[in-house]
């Protein structure tokens, strides 16, 4: 029944275990004061039981959340920098034709893309023959073929869509040297897995919205 009751030492292993990172069980556990010897042992056991994993998903819930929105902005400005168009930095005069550019009512994040803004004032003579001050200005947007590939690689469209298939297993009691192929097991700790999917669970996620 001991396993099951999260004790003040086992809230300390949990905390210092999320403070490396979740990578050194022996280094919490020698921090929570665990016998030195046998801390690997102790952080193996501890890290299988439902106590100790449900302590640490909810001290990784909001360390999950802060990289997920961390994640989410940095696609959110990949999406402004790739998707920019300058047509939404200009506007056509109705007398003359020209092309403005227009910033008045730029929304703010559209800030991002600009990689150059030039003002330039020119004094010309005037219709009346007295000088005449013009402003032109000019801008120039961050290019978009580093955002792009950056937001493809991202979301993983670059990967085959056709993968090959895997060779066929070799059967029953097929010889590799002196291993037999049927009495070969390969031991994977999954525990760290079922600690980040706990943490996940308690994280409200959201796909990354597209940026108009």
């Amino acid at each position: 029944m001991a396993d099951h009751k999260l004790t003040e030492q086992k809230k300390k292993f949990c905390a210092e275990y999320v403070k490396n990172g979740c990578k050194d069980g022996k280094a919490a556990a020698v921090a929570a004061k665990y016998a030195e010897g046998s801390a690997k042992e102790s952080a193996s056991r501890l890290l299988a039981q439902k106590c100790v994993k449900d302590e640490i998903a909810r001290l990784m819930a909001p360390v999950v959340q802060e990289r997920e929105g961390a994640a989410e902005a940095v696609t959110a400005e990949l999406m402004r920098l790739g998707h920019s168009n300058i047509l939404n930095y200009i506007t056509i005069c109705e007398t003359t034709g020209q092309l403005l550019v227009d910033l008045k009512d730029i929304p703010h994040e559209l800030g991002s893309a600009i990689k150059d803004l030039t003002i330039q004032q020119v004094t010309i003579e005037g219709a009346d023959g007295k000088p005449e001050v013009k402003q032109t200005i000019s801008i120039k947007l961050h290019e978009k073929t580093g955002p792009l590939n950056s937001l493809a690689r991202s979301l993983g469209m670059f990967e085959k869509h056709e993968k090959v298939p895997p060779p066929p297993p070799d059967p029953p009691g097929t010889q590799i040297g002196n291993v037999n192929i049927e009495n070969l097991t390969v031991g994977v700790d999954d525990q760290l897995g079922e600690i980040f999917g706990e943490a996940i669970k308690r994280v409200d996620t959201k796909r990354p919205r597209r940026i108009n």
